[in-house]
């Protein structure tokens, strides 16, 4: 479902077909952490989806869930549309980090890059980031998150500073 923008797939006809449709909100939300996700089935098998899911109501997880609800409701209604935008901008990170010789690109999915960065250069590359008001944390593997507040004008800066840092 993340890659509907992609494909331009309607989620209403998928539903029919399948058994199972499984949404995860933060990528409505534009947000990189998991903010939930609900999950719906065909009539029949609900029984079989509620009896997986009696646990998380026992332990008492619902608690803001009116307030996730309404979140969800108006992401649906509103952010779709821009997650198209999140992928091309991390298409584009990915290409330009791909530029980089000592970057190795390892995956581009959806919002997401995952780079690998060599040790002896994460802590100065943060550093050096930091003092041009990009805020990051470097590690050896490193996952790149694109979301609704981050524009093309961001990627190309972080892409120009990274290079700026390794031709130095």
């Amino acid at each position: 479902m993340e890659n509907i923008p992609k494909g331009q797939i309607d989620a209403q006809l998928l539903g029919i077909f399948v058994c199972a449709v499984r949404y995860r909100f933060h990528l409505l939300f534009q947000r990189p952490w998991n903010t939930g996700w609900f999950r719906a089935r065909r009539f029949e098998s609900f029984d079989r989806c509620r009896r997986a899911l009696w646990r998380k109501v026992l332990g008492g997880g619902m608690r803001q869930s009116g307030l996730l609800a309404a979140a969800c409701l108006f992401a649906l209604d509103h952010h779709v549309e821009s997650l198209a935008r999140d992928h091309e901008n991390a298409a584009c990170l990915a290409e330009g980090l791909r530029a980089i010789e000592q970057i190795k690109v390892q995956a581009h999915a959806t919002n997401m890059v995952f780079a690998k960065i060599p040790q002896a250069h994460c802590a100065p590359l943060e550093a050096f980031l930091k003092e041009r008001r990009i805020l990051t944390q470097m590690l050896y593997a490193s996952r790149f998150v694109i979301h609704r507040d981050v524009s093309r004008e961001d990627i190309d800066t972080v892409v120009r500073a990274v290079k700026e840092y390794f031709a130095r």
